[in-house]
């Protein structure tokens, strides 16, 4: 008898090639469609459903956009009016995608979860299975799950994980898939037209959305801003200031609505603290020398780390870092393990 398995399903070209893989594997392919709200849902539905039929696999469609508004939306338009950068899917993965995932597979009576992720599962010594980052270093996804629950991750399987992209979509074309109009999915897929900005404060009436003084290191007074949400550390556009060397936001004080830009050179920083860890390892089983990445396409770069308590951690980077954003997570790595993740602290 085969295994049943759940797979998150979209009717994007990776979801249906894990389902495709899967299925040939020998699982009993459970989709299951998660309409988060990024298109209407007519159109969700639609395209679900002839990506399913494409592998005449039964799918589920379960409406989330409400959880989504709370748990991602809401979240990341707080964080950006508290002057801080949280990236939205890693909140989504933990608090939506495999969530939900989770519970579908008990719902389906499921021992299995999967999903498109480019990323590889193994065990760490006598740990549960572990993250590793995907074969296909320009698509690892490793960077988004680093706040899912260790048990979850146990359950899953990541088929996609020692692929290119190219033979995905070799294979996709070969089962029929349309990619006439494919296009990778942006990471902020919810926001459809606009901007962060637009997301976080569409009226402007929102007191939050007051403009406010620009100051350099000094505290002089060099500009003005239209809403501290419009911009994040290391942001060098949209600041309108005549300067000799290009300038960069510095600093985000939220209390005081005020941004401090400085050249690029005082953006680089070696030493600062992760809170809220999410271990896949136990602690004090971690190596005090890691590789550390601190946003999407940012390269891991190595650290040495220090305990501070079981959810706090001071980071020293070997080199300084640009633009080290509260907010952001920071991932952990081992000869490509993901091993810890947490939130970088103000």
């Amino acid at each position: 008898m085969s295994e049943k398995i759940v797979v998150g399903f979209s009717g994007g070209v990776d979801s249906v090639i894990a389902a495709l893989l899967l299925r040939e594997e020998g699982y009993e392919v459970q989709l299951v469609a998660l309409d988060m709200g990024a298109i209407a849902p007519d159109l969700f539905k639609q395209r679900v459903m002839l990506a399913a039929n494409l592998l005449s696999l039964p799918v589920e469609i379960i409406t989330v956009r409400e959880l989504f508004k709370q748990q991602v939306i809401d979240y990341l338009a707080k964080s950006y009016l508290d002057g801080v950068t949280p990236n939205p899917c890693i909140r989504c993965n933990a608090r939506v995608k495999f969530a939900l995932l989770w519970q579908a597979s008990e719902t389906f009576n499921a021992r299995w979860l999967a999903t498109g992720h480019y990323v590889q599962l193994s065990s760490w010594g006598n740990h549960h299975p572990v993250i590793i980052q995907g074969e296909d270093k320009t698509k690892d996804q490793s960077y988004f799950p680093q706040q899912v629950p260790r048990e979850w991750v146990a359950a899953g399987q990541f088929p996609l994980g020692k692929m290119k992209k190219e033979k995905v979509l070799d294979l996709a074309r070969q089962a029929g898939y349309p990619l006439a109009d494919y296009r990778e999915s942006q990471e902020l897929c919810f926001v459809k037209n606009g901007s962060y900005a637009d997301l976080c404060c569409p009226s402007s009436t929102d007191n939050s959305a007051r403009t406010g003084n620009i100051v350099n290191l000094a505290g002089e007074i060099i500009g003005k801003h239209g809403g501290i949400h419009h911009y994040t550390l290391g942001q060098r556009r949209g600041l309108g200031i005549a300067h000799a060397e290009p300038l960069y936001v510095y600093a985000i004080d939220s209390l005081k609505n005020q941004l401090v830009v400085a050249e690029r050179q005082h953006l680089y920083q070696t030493t600062f603290i992760v809170r809220k860890l999410n271990w896949f390892i136990k602690a004090e089983k971690c190596s005090q020398r890691l590789l550390c990445q601190i946003r999407y396409r940012h390269q891991p770069a190595p650290a040495s780390v220090k305990m501070i308590d079981h959810d706090t951690i001071q980071v020293v980077y070997d080199q300084p870092q640009f633009a080290v954003t509260p907010g952001q997570g920071a991932a952990f790595y081992q000869d490509g393990y993901l091993l810890v993740g947490g939130v970088i602290s103000r």
